[in-house]
């Protein structure tokens, strides 16, 4: 796959709807501190040397710990996609949505123990409507998500009833 140049990604995440508290953050303003470590751009690995997953270009959005976050545009939408910098031809599809990509990254957020007041501020900063449906759902099968495919199979069902909820073919 292709990578989007770097002067291009802004110009591109608009061109995909993006919202602007997402543009902000992956061009490294900090719109709540419950992102700072884990939702900040911008990207680096991608235009210092990292391969990319086969596919259509990807804008990468930021990066960390050896893992790249990006979105792409694919026939039918949008894929936000999340890869290793060490096996770049090997990548998990997120979400369709942006609202569902934010459920997977509050998830994370979860998993962190932040405070849920926190999050319920962060998730007005960036627009995420499903929150307290992850929040709910989450405590629910709290006793079921014991191993981490419990757990993936879990949210891959939630994001995708958010995807849908939010108008992406799925």
């Amino acid at each position: 796959m292709s990578t989007v140049k770097e002067d291009q990604r802004i110009a591109a995440l608009r061109r995909f709807g993006a919202s602007e508290p997402l543009i902000r953050l992956a061009s490294g303003e900090c719109v709540h501190e419950i992102f700072r470590h884990r939702c900040l751009g911008p990207p680096y690995y991608v235009y210092h040397g990292a391969g990319t997953p086969d596919g259509p270009p990807l804008v990468p959005l930021w990066d960390g710990n050896d893992l790249v976050v990006g979105v792409r545009e694919v026939s039918d939408g949008l894929e936000f996609i999340e890869f290793g910098i060490e096996t770049p031809y090997e990548y998990t599809l997120l979400a369709r949505t942006e609202q569902g990509f934010w459920a997977t990254q509050f998830d994370i957020i979860y998993e962190c123990d932040a405070p849920v007041e926190e999050m319920q501020q962060a998730a007005a900063v960036v627009r995420f409507r499903f929150l307290d449906r992850h929040l709910m759902s989450r405590v629910a099968m709290q006793g079921y998500l014991g191993t981490f495919e419990q757990h993936a199979s879990w949210l891959r069902e939630l994001v995708t009833d958010i995807d849908r909820e939010s108008g992406a073919p799925v």
